[in-house]
């Protein structure tokens, strides 16, 4: 036995003294290891091909499931920014301070003593560090260059000669009362503005400077000037580029257009469509403050707060509903505008970074108005206000050059409801105002006996929920309907409705009735679900269509005895018929829940 295990050792010895000299030979001629090599990268791609054909097979399957899922969901928009250049986050207050010119400024509006305030409050800032901001409220970034320095003489010239203007511009005006930006700079920089507005209406991506001798500084200026007057410029990225030559001379400028668009024109179509469609809803209104109210009640309706790739650009805000500060500020200015009422976009500092909100003029003045704050605290504290209430905001570089506010008597200091197409919502503003007065000073026992219907929202004690109220056209006739529900305060979870009620000549229709074991909730397919219990032993999933101020019964599975199921399309025909586990789970995933931005009652 011991000779056959000496046999064996000396077997393994040999084998590993054999591979230490081939690993020696191998370093000292590499060569001899290349048929080795060869056969394993002929191994290794065989198992790849194998491997690649599975993932194929897999990848089909799921990409067919996710289009039957989510058939409307448009290719041109990426989750992952697409610039040509990275953004830099980190520029410092001082940063744009040091790198404030106002040489490029009209001389007329740079002497004018109006603006001398907000100069200086820009150049020599207070502290504020005890003011109090919105939490995930700012993330405007100002437009960022990558500048290259051409040195060689003969390179210069021939950017130069390779380089034409493209579209001049000449002859294009701007009303001040519209695009102030354009106003604000010297006769250089508004020739530059043409230009540039010009080529990017054509999609022109590179092109010389018209002007001679043109600066960096005056190139940077247009630019800026050019998207804080024009919104609609959405393709347009932030970051650009440009060459100057060894004089100092900017020689070529070359605009990054956002590569989310690969087909400009169509996604213009869009862009503009939607706009409309969001616009027209107040365009019957009488006066430019209901107009107001209207589209900043919409844009606080219709946009959550999130980085994306577009997070600059006003498509993820109009035709999106996701984006950041500088998204709901060109929402805002370009929607106002569609509806002929002077409002811009306006920049600076404001929780403690960059941050955009706009100015708008009525009839009794110019206000501030910042969207994106009162979205972050659902309520109307930056609306409407002077720059001495706006003083949580700082006017920063070309802003400071915007007219002064001043403080407005149009003001929601109640619920109003903005009626369209001629209808009395006065039932509905006095019923959330009775239930937010109630939920913040408790409710009379006689509101307790008059609302008794509405269980949920009179008695939860909002620990773990918000509740509020959300108005929504579910059947599409024009007329919204109100609706009351929670969100929890963790943002998890569905938005639950527990009442939902509809107007009729005036008068209050109560269309459903919900509690705790029996909540509503909106589907992405407009629907409406109904989940109920009585405990563990009985359930119900039931789904309906809104019509004619009623719930009509589509579908639902029943769950009885805490064993069977049932599958029934009239409930008033029986339980309906015998289901197992599997029809029941069809069933339920076809819905999907919708969130619901309610207003709440009460913070």
């Amino acid at each position: 036995m011991k000779d056959i295990l000496s046999k064996i050792l000396f077997v393994i010895l040999a084998i590993v003294v054999l591979i230490c000299a081939f690993i020696g030979l191998c370093a000292v001629n590499p060569d001899i290891a290349k048929p080795l090599k060869d056969i394993a990268a002929n191994i290794a791609s065989s198992k790849k091909n194998t491997e690649d054909e599975a993932t194929d097979d897999s990848s089909t399957e799921l990409s067919i499931e996710l289009l039957e899922e989510k058939p409307d969901e448009e290719s041109e928009i990426e989750n992952e920014p697409e610039t040509a250049h990275p953004y830099n986050y980190d520029l410092t207050y001082d940063d744009y301070v040091n790198d404030w010119d106002n040489t490029v400024i009209d001389d007329d509006i740079a002497n004018d003593s109006d603006y001398t305030e907000f100069v200086d409050a820009f150049l020599n800032p207070t502290d504020d560090e005890d003011s109090f901001f919105p939490e995930d409220s700012s993330h405007m970034l100002d437009p960022q260059p990558e500048i290259v320095d051409i040195e060689d003489e003969d390179q210069a010239q021939e950017i130069i000669n390779s380089v034409d203007y493209g579209e001049t511009g000449e002859g294009l005006e701007f009303d001040e009362l519209f695009y102030p930006y354009y106003h604000m700079l010297n006769d250089r920089c508004k020739a530059l503005y043409r230009q540039l507005y010009a080529n990017a209406l054509a999609q022109n991506k590179k092109f010389a400077p018209i002007n001679a001798n043109t600066t960096d500084k005056e190139v940077e200026s247009a630019f800026c000037c050019l998207l804080d007057d024009h919104p609609e410029l959405f393709w347009v990225d932030i970051s650009y580029y440009f060459q100057y030559d060894y004089q100092g001379n900017v020689i070529e400028f070359d605009f990054d257009f956002y590569k989310n668009f690969p087909d400009i024109p169509a996604s213009r179509e869009k862009f503009e469509s939607t706009a409309k469609e969001l616009a027209s809803g107040a365009e019957g209104l009488g006066s430019d403050y209901e107009k107001e109210l209207y589209i900043h009640d919409l844009i606080v309706d219709k946009l959550y707060y999130q980085f994306n790739s577009l997070d600059q650009s006003a498509y993820s805000s109009v035709v999106q509903n996701y984006t950041v500060c500088a998204g709901y500020a060109r929402c805002f200015q370009y929607l106002m505008q569609l509806l002929n009422v002077p409002t811009y976009n306006c920049h600076g500092w404001g929780g403690r970074e960059r941050h955009a909100w706009n100015i708008i003029k009525l009839d009794d003045g110019y206000h501030n108005v910042d969207c994106t704050w009162d979205d972050s605290l659902s309520n109307y504290d930056y609306f409407n206000l002077s720059d001495a209430e706006n003083d949580s905001h700082r006017r920063m570089d070309f802003s400071v050059y915007l007219p002064k506010c001043v403080s407005s008597d149009y003001k929601p200091d109640s619920v109003t409801i903005v009626s369209r197409n001629g209808v009395d919502y006065t039932v509905y503003e006095e019923l959330i105002r009775i239930v937010t007065e109630g939920r913040r000073n408790g409710f009379t026992n006689q509101q307790k006996e008059d609302f008794a219907a509405l269980d949920e929202i009179l008695t939860a004690s909002g620990t773990y929920e918000i509740f509020g109220y959300y108005l929504m056209d579910l059947d599409g006739d024009g007329v919204d309907e109100l609706l009351f529900g929670s969100n929890s305060r963790d943002g998890e979870g569905d938005s639950i409705i527990y009442d939902i009620f509809a107007v009729d000549n005036g008068k209050l229709v109560y269309v459903a009735d919900g509690w705790g074991r029996n909540r509503y909730y909106l589907c992405d397919n407009g629907m409406i679900a109904n989940e109920g219990s009585n405990g563990a032993s009985s359930s119900i999933w039931e789904y309906y269509t809104y019509t004619n101020k009623h719930l009509e019964f589509v579908e639902g599975v029943i769950f009885e005895d805490g064993q069977q199921l049932y599958y029934q399309t009239d409930p008033d025909n029986g339980v309906g018929v015998d289901i197992d586990d599997a029809a029941m789970s069809k069933v339920i995933d076809k819905y999907h829940y919708s969130k619901i931005k309610f207003t709440p009652f009460t913070q």
